[in-house]
């Protein structure tokens, strides 16, 4: 299996309790539109995948191909997701869960503009022993943060193995009381990812019965802008997206000082940066193609997360993709020497 990467939404014991700080700057903006004058604020938790923005801000890439970006630091997809529904981000980090909830919990129009990577083991359902198989977990409580990426991969598991949503019991539990509630005895196994999944692991012995490698593609990581900026600001998400794509292929190249400098966002050496890479891959411009077309890897999986949340009654309704995807960053950025 590979080493899972770390989808540090809440703070956890060990060192992780250094990868990031709220903005508060960033949080007490005002709740209005941004103007040309104005840096576009984009709103980042951390996680790996997001990382190689801060790789490209470092190194100076963003500004160089045109962009007036602002990187507002904040501690988990939840407070990604309020900050934009708020007006004090114009564009965030998150999946297809927060792009669908924003939908239908704000005035914003929230678009996917970008997939920085996939998850490839990184999200994991974890039990303890004698099971070892999603079959072992039937009819057991599963710990799952409500309103969550969670769902999505809970369900993933629950498919693969054959069995129906309903054939465990959820939970509702936070990434960060997990631990606590498996102590307790309220829950049998849990969905978690790095840092709290490493936790468990040691802690409690719990060991995967499922994770992401077993469904490429599944659980996808987005940049989310609201469709006014997107319409206003063109010039500045089109070097967003230029300077990621640049920071991927340096990092392809050089990888110990790019994994150096994104280590010290979060208190990490180069070799760990690696090691929690291991569990996702992360897409360039190139690669981003098929991943737009109808039927592609962004459709199948809005369609098939707004399913699961309509039935964890999380959403009344499933917009149409078409209203929830902006492919024409990728395009323009793409066409551009």
């Amino acid at each position: 299996m590979n080493a899972p990467s770390p989808r540090s939404r809440v703070a956890a014991p060990g060192p992780w309790l250094a990868v990031v700080i709220v903005a508060a700057a960033g949080l007490l903006l005002a709740a209005c539109p941004s103007s040309p004058s104005q840096p576009l604020r984009i709103g980042l938790n951390p996680w790996p995948g997001y990382d190689f923005l801060y790789l490209a801000a470092e190194k100076g890439w963003i500004a160089e191909a045109g962009g007036h970006v602002e990187i507002v630091e904040l501690t988990s997809l939840g407070d990604s997701r309020r900050a934009f529904e708020r007006g004090q981000v114009d564009a965030f980090g998150g999946t297809p869960v927060e792009l669908l909830l924003s939908r239908q919990g704000s005035d914003r129009r929230p678009r996917a503009f970008y997939v920085t990577d996939w998850s490839e083991g990184a999200d994991q359902v974890l039990a303890r022993p004698p099971a070892s198989a999603m079959a072992d977990l039937r009819g057991k409580r599963v710990g799952v943060e409500p309103a969550s990426l969670d769902l999505l991969v809970l369900a993933t598991a629950l498919d693969r193995a054959g069995m129906g949503y309903d054939a465990v019991q959820r939970v509702a539990v936070s990434q960060a009381k997990l631990p606590g509630a498996i102590a307790s005895g309220r829950i049998d196994a849990a969905v978690s990812y790095p840092p709290v999944a490493q936790t468990l692991r040691e802690r409690f012995g719990m060991r995967p019965v499922f994770d992401t490698a077993d469904a490429p593609r599944a659980v996808l990581d987005l940049f989310i802008a609201d469709a006014g900026a997107l319409k206003r600001r063109p010039e500045d998400f089109t070097a967003v997206v230029r300077a990621f794509h640049r920071a991927v292929r340096f990092a392809r190249r050089h990888p110990h000082e790019a994994y150096r400098l994104m280590g010290r966002r979060e208190g990490l050496s180069a070799e760990q940066v690696r090691s929690t890479l291991a569990g996702m891959h992360v897409l360039d411009l190139p690669a981003q193609g098929d991943l737009w077309r109808a039927d592609g890897a962004v459709d199948r999986t809005l369609r098939r997360t707004g399913r699961i949340l309509r039935d964890a009654g999380h959403l009344s309704a499933s917009p149409a993709v078409a209203d929830l995807i902006d492919p024409t960053v990728v395009q323009n950025a793409g066409s551009r020497p």
